[in-house]
Parts: C-alpha cells; structure tokens; sequence
C-alpha cells in the first residue's frame, strides 16, 4: 500500500486514557470500511498514521467526521511529512452544531455564518432555496478548538425586541466535562475542578446532558455556502432587523446586550 502523504491522515485520541492498538484499528475499520484498505500505524501516545489504499476513502473519512472510539474525540488532519511526530499539534475538529430557539427571521445562511464564525469557523450549513433554514433547529457546520471550552449558547440582541438566549445543541459530541466544558475528560477527572477553592458542588455545574443533540438526520437539500466576508459587521440581517452577538461563552442568563 502506498505510503504518500496524501494517502495519509494523522489521528489523535483526545484522552489522556491508553487504548489497544489492535482494538482501535479494528474498530475505524468497521466503522470507516475503506473500499481498498487501510493501514494503521502507532507514531506516539495515542497518536497514529491512517494510511488508505485510495484517496476517495481518505477524503470520505476527513469530510465525515467528527468521529469518537469509545465516547472519546479521535481528531484527524492533514499530515505533513516533515514534521517530527512530537511537534504533531492536532488543535480543531469540525461539528454539526444546532442553533435552537431561533425566531424565524433569523434562521438564515447570513445568521449562519455569523454564529459559526463567533464560535469556530463556519464550514457549512443546512438551509433550502433563498438561504432558508426553517427548521426545528438551524444546523451549522463549525470547526471548533479543543484545547478550549464548548460553548452552551449565545444571548443575540436585536434593535426590534429583547436580548434573547440560544442554546446549542452538538451532535456526536464525544466525553466533556460537565465543570470547565471542555472536551476529553469528564468531571471526575478535571485539573480544574480538583485544583478548585470554591467547592462548586456538582448541582451548579454549568454544563451537561443537554448540550448533546439527539440521533438527528438532515432533510432537504445541504448545499455548500461561500463566506461572505463582511460577516462580522453588522449587516441586517432581515428586513431592518440588527443582530448583535456575544463575543465569548456565558452561561445562560449572562451576557452583554
């Protein structure tokens, strides 16, 4: 099988628990099923090589995800041959993230974009003819930083009505801890909590269950949307209607108007 770098993705299981080489390899091969193979191999602390027989499944695996081995986050990207395993930094992972409680008017490729690029960097979304995402929910596609908390939700203010709070929902969201929000240890586990002075008891936690989405599957048409570059600068975003949003996590019921 060829070795080339654009066979290849780099894989790293965001855990600090060891995991069986051969139990990995045999789940990703059942789960992925690469039509010409793949090979696996071990490069550092639960750090690997996917080396595939054909690009198409390559492609298929890196534009799929994310993807999870035993509830926990396995981050692939590029690999770059001249980079020594140790300085390998897998950093973001893409999500569908879905928008809840959105008021009609702002269930928009437009509003889309924005939300996604507050919280990550907007990829892709669902939405119909004319940018519609009239939905139980309007489902983003995002790539998001691991190495900092999930975002709950955001509180969007409008020039017509009140500063209103959306949640977020991820789906196939991987263990995360319920205290600091962050992805790859739960709260039993958690540096920060351990290391806590204010014995915050479990029942103020300020995240949970919920921000995981149902089983969802997408209906309709997805299409591809190109980043409209003066997102950000407060374009309306429906008949004269303003939105503003909070530039950084709060917990419901925070933020600024």
């Amino acid at each position: 099988m060829m070795g080339r770098s654009d066979m290849c993705l780099v894989g790293k299981l965001h855990t600090r628990r060891p995991f069986n080489f051969d139990a990995m390899k045999s789940i990703m091969l059942s789960v992925w099923q690469p039509t010409k193979g793949m090979q696996v191999r071990v490069i550092g602390d639960n750090l690997f090589v996917f080396v595939f027989g054909h690009v198409m499944d390559r492609r298929r695996v890196l534009l799929n995800g994310s993807w999870m081995l035993d509830k926990h986050l396995l981050m692939l990207g590029e690999m770059d041959p001249n980079v020594q395993p140790s300085n390998i930094r897998l950093v973001s992972v893409q999500f569908w993230v879905h928008v809840c409680n959105l008021p009609l008017i702002l269930m928009n490729k437009e509003v889309g974009q924005r939300v996604g690029n507050s919280i990550g960097k907007f990829i892709d979304m669902d939405f119909e003819d004319g940018g519609i995402a009239w939905s139980r929910t309007m489902r983003i596609r995002v790539v998001i930083d691991v190495w900092k908390p999930l975002w709950q939700g955001m509180k969007l203010s409008l020039s017509s009505a009140d500063p209103l709070w959306v949640d977020f929902k991820y789906e196939c969201l991987p263990i995360f801890c319920h205290f600091c929000g962050m992805l790859g240890h739960s709260d039993r586990k958690c540096d920060a909590k351990l290391s806590s002075a204010d014995g915050t008891p479990v029942d103020v936690l300020q995240y949970g269950a919920w921000l995981r989405m149902d089983t969802f599957k997408a209906k309709g048409t997805r299409r591809n949307v190109s980043i409209d570059k003066s997102v950000g600068v407060r374009p309306s975003v429906g008949q004269g209607t303003q939105m503003q949003m909070v530039s950084e996590p709060v917990h419901r019921g925070e933020g600024t108007q």
